[in-house]
């Protein structure tokens, strides 16, 4: 008796799932009508600078609280959906795009590596992720190389970048002296 097979989209489900709630908590004090960078301010800035193509969003049809609280609520539901294995395709590109409107809407709260990853996460699982209702667990899959490929990439990405911004910061403990951790 071994462990128990982990349906394909359980990790990132339950990371989605705690990002999620951890920003919700927050939601009102940063991006809401009265918090630090009302979202607000961010739709309009794009409206003013950018397209929907540069920044896609859910934020272009509203930033009011109401939209935001959906949105955090959307996402929570659809971490539990592909916590539970169910549509995971449909699931990550639904998810894709609320993780997406709220890293618009979040303005500098969410702009960190962590939050783009995430919703990096969710696009390329897109295209790894079965097909289907509920379409079985990971073991039953056969990824091919490609899929795998954009999994170490996205891995490889966030160690390089990480050692990109603790160079570029300017701090000498990570270059020259090469004296932190």
């Amino acid at each position: 008796a071994g462990l128990a097979p982990i349906p394909v989209g359980f990790g990132l489900g339950v990371t989605a799932l705690a990002a999620t709630v951890a920003f919700w908590a927050q939601m009102p004090g940063l991006v809401g009508s009265r918090g630090l960078w009302p979202a607000a301010d961010a739709a309009a800035w794009l409206r003013g600078n950018a397209s929907f193509a540069n920044a896609p969003s859910l934020i272009w049809v509203s930033s009011s609280d109401a939209m935001l609280h959906a949105l955090c609520g959307a996402s929570v539901a659809l971490s539990l959906l592909l916590i539970a294995n169910v549509a995971p395709r449909a699931t990550l590109v639904a998810s894709y795009v609320v993780w997406q409107s709220l890293v618009e809407a979040g303005g500098p709260f969410l702009k960190f590596q962590w939050d783009i990853l995430l919703a990096e996460s969710f696009f390329w699982s897109m295209f790894y992720a079965p097909a289907g209702l509920k379409p079985g667990l990971a073991f039953e899959q056969k990824a091919e190389g490609w899929q795998r490929l954009i999994v170490y990439f996205l891995g490889f990405k966030v160690a390089f970048c990480s050692g990109v911004v603790k160079i570029a910061s300017g701090d000498a403990a990570w270059w020259p002296d090469l004296t932190a951790l």
